[in-house]
C-alpha cells in the first residue's frame, strides 16, 4: 500500500476523528453606485411600470400586515387569516439505503476468509499429528524432548499453513489504510491498556475453568505451565519472537486487512474473536480475544503491522518470560510447597524456620516475584485509567455503504466459512480439555 505523502505521518492518539472539509461561504452580490445611477437615469417610459410596481408593493404590504400572526400560530392558519386558499403540505418520504449489495459482498468476503482459516487450522492439526506419530514410532527419545515436540507442534503452522492461507485469500481486496507512526508515549499507553485487558481476561478464564472443574469434578490444569519447564531462551524465542510475528501476520496482515473494507466494527470484533478461539483453550481465550481487538484497532489506525508485533512482544515478555525468570530465581515451586506446609501447620516452628531460610537464600528472586505481582496490578490499574480518560477517542470510521452494526456482525459471523472456522477452533478446546483429563 502506498503511503499518503500529504498525510500526517504521526499517529495522533488524541484525535481519531476523520478530517472535515472546509466550505467557503457564498459571496453575496453588492449594490454599487453605478447601479443606483443607472436606475435613476432610466428612460421616462418606465414610469408607468414604476407606478405599477409601487402599487403591487402596497398590496403585498397590506397582505403581509393582515397575515401577521404570533409565533404560536400553527402552520397553515396564516393563510386562513389572510384569506388566501391553503395548499396541502408536501410529505417527505425518507429514502432507505439499499444495503443488500454490500451485505452480499461482505458475506462473500468473510465466508472466503473463514474457510481459509479453517483449512489451515485443519492442515496444521493433521501435519502435527502425523509428525508426532512418526516421532513416537521411530524416535521416541525425540518425542520426549520438550523443545523438539514444541517445534513439531508450532513450525507447521508458520512454515506451511501461513503461506497456504496467503494463497487462498490473496485475491480478496485489501483496505487502503493511511500509514502513521506510533509515538513511544502512545505505545506505552497501549501497553498499559493491554495489561488491563490481559489481567481482566485472565481472571475470567481462570474463574471459568475453576467453575468447570467444580461442576465436572475434574481437576483441569493450565497446560501453559508446561512452557515453564522449557529453557528460558527457547521459551523467549517462541513466545516473544516467533508467536507475535507470525500470529500478527496471519490475523492482522492477512485476515484483518481484508475484513476492514466491509466495516471496522465487525472486522475488529470478529478478528479478535477468531484470534482468541485460535488459541484453543479457555485459559487464553478471553484475554487473547480482548488483546486481538486492541491490536486490530491499532492496525486499523496505523496501517503498520510492526506496531502490533511490538505490542504483542512486550505483552508476551511481561506476562510469560519475565515471571518465568523470576520464579526460577526464587525456586518458586519449593517456595509454594513450604508455604503450603506452614499453612497446614501454622504453629509449627520448624516449618516457619525452613520457610524463612529458603526466603533468605533466594532473597533476590522472592523480592522480584513480589515486585512483579505489584507491577502487574499497578500497570493494569493505569490501563483502566487510560481507558476511562480516552474512551471517547476510540472512534470507528464509517462509510455510507457500510452495514449497520448488528447487520454487519450477523453477516460476518453467520456464514459457512466463519462458522466452520469457529467449529474447528472448538475442536481445539475439546482436545485441550481431554488432554488435561487424560494426563
Amino acid at each position: 500500500m502506498n503511503e499518503n505523502k500529504n498525510s500526517n505521518p504521526n499517529f495522533d492518539f488524541y484525535s481519531f476523528n476523520l478530517a472535515q472539509t472546509d466550505e467557503k461561504p457564498t459571496e453575496q452580490p453588492t449594490v454599487t453606485d453605478k447601479t443606483i445611477a443607472d436606475n435613476t437615469t432610466a428612460d421616462s417610459s418606465a414610469a408607468p411600470l414604476t407606478s405599477e410596481v409601487e402599487s403591487m408593493s402596497e398590496n403585498e404590504a397590506s397582505k403581509a400586515e393582515n397575515a401577521s400572526v404570533s409565533e404560536d400560530t400553527p402552520l397553515g392558519e396564516t393563510a386562513i387569516a389572510s384569506g388566501e386558499p391553503t395548499e396541502p403540505q408536501a410529505t417527505v418520504t425518507p429514502v432507505l439505503y439499499d444495503y443488500e449489495p454490500s451485505r452480499r459482498q461482505m458475506k462473500s468476503a468473510y465466508n472466503h476468509l473463514g474457510w481459509g482459516l479453517a483449512i489451515i487450522t485443519i492442515a496444521w492439526i493433521a501435519i502435527s499429528s502425523v509428525l508426532y506419530a512418526l516421532m513416537a514410532l521411530f524416535a521416541p527419545e525425540a518425542a520426549e524432548n520438550g523443545i523438539i515436540s514444541t517445534l513439531v507442534g508450532t513450525l507447521p503452522l508458520y512454515v506451511i499453513c501461513m503461506p497456504m492461507l496467503f494463497l487462498i485469500i490473496f485475491s480478496r481486496p485489501r483496505a487502503l489504510i493511511e500509514k502513521k507512526k506510533l509515538k513511544f508515549g502512545h505505545f506505552m499507553i497501549l501497553f498499559f491498556m493491554a495489561q488491563a485487558l490481559m489481567m481482566a481476561g485472565s481472571m475470567v478464564g481462570n474463574n471459568f475453568m475453576n467453575i468447570l472443574s467444580n461442576i465436572t469434578g475434574i481437576d483441569f490444569y493450565n497446560q501453559l505451565n508446561d512452557t515453564m519447564e522449557l529453557p528460558v531462551w527457547f521459551s523467549g524465542l517462541l513466545t516473544v519472537v516467533l508467536a507475535p510475528v507470525f500470529e500478527e501476520l496471519i490475523f492482522r496482515k492477512l485476515l484483518l486487512d481484508r475484513m476492514l473494507p466491509h466495516g471496522e466494527f465487525a472486522a475488529i470484533f470478529v478478528n479478535g474473536l477468531l484470534f482468541g478461539a485460535f488459541h484453543g483453550n479457555f485459559y487464553q481465550f478471553f484475554y487473547a480475544a480482548l488483546l486481538g481487538m486492541l491490536l486490530s484497532f491499532v492496525y486499523a489506525r496505523t496501517g503498520k503491522i510492526h506496531h502490533c508485533m511490538l505490542i504483542h512482544m512486550a505483552v508476551n515478555f511481561f506476562g510469560g518470560v519475565l515471571p518465568t525468570i523470576l520464579m526460577n530465581w526464587a525456586d518458586y515451586d519449593t517456595l509454594m510447597l513450604l508455604v503450603e506446609d506452614f499453612m497446614n501447620n501454622p504453629e509449627g516452628v520448624e516449618q516457619l524456620e525452613v520457610l524463612g531460610q529458603h526466603v533468605m537464600e533466594h532473597a533476590g528472586g522472592t523480592l522480584g516475584v513480589l515486585l512483579f505481582v505489584f507491577a502487574q496490578y499497578a500497570l493494569a490499574a493505569l490501563g483502566v485509567v487510560f481507558f476511562i480518560i480516552r474512551r471517547r477517542k476510540f472512534v470507528l470510521k464509517k462509510t455510507e455503504e457500510q452495514l449497520p452494526a448488528r447487520m454487519g456482525l450477523r453477516t460476518a459471523i453467520l456464514n459457512p466459512g466463519t462458522i466452520v472456522a469457529l467449529a474447528v477452533c472448538a475442536y481445539l478446546f475439546v482436545n485441550t480439555l481431554l488432554s488435561a483429563v487424560l494426563v
